[in-house]
């Protein structure tokens, strides 16, 4: 049977604290995703995109539910979550590059 060094055993050790920063590194970036995503949200959009991002996104509401529950039309709430998605990715490549 074949021993192992203490080396190899320290090795392993290093590369699994490694993944675990990673890891946590990984959290920190999430969490500010989290926290610019709803500045984003509640500063950038006007009511009626934010309205229709949390019933779609939050309450999982389709287009036709949300529709029905705001009284408009279908396209309209399809062109309001559009742009507002189109507003919020413009506001993330600025919050993250």
């Amino acid at each position: 049977m074949k021993k192992l060094s203490y080396d190899i055993l320290s090795l392993k050790e290093q590369l699994l604290l490694s993944k675990q920063e990673e890891a946590s590194d990984n959290s920190r970036e999430l969490e500010q995703l989290k926290r610019s995503l709803t500045k984003i949200i509640q500063n950038e959009l006007t009511p009626r995109q934010r309205e229709i991002i949390d019933l779609y996104y939050y309450h999982n509401l389709n287009t036709v539910e949300i529709a029905k529950l705001l009284h408009i039309n279908k396209s309209s709430v399809s062109r309001t979550k559009r742009l507002a998605m189109k507003t919020i990715k413009r506001f993330l490549q600025y919050s993250f590059h």
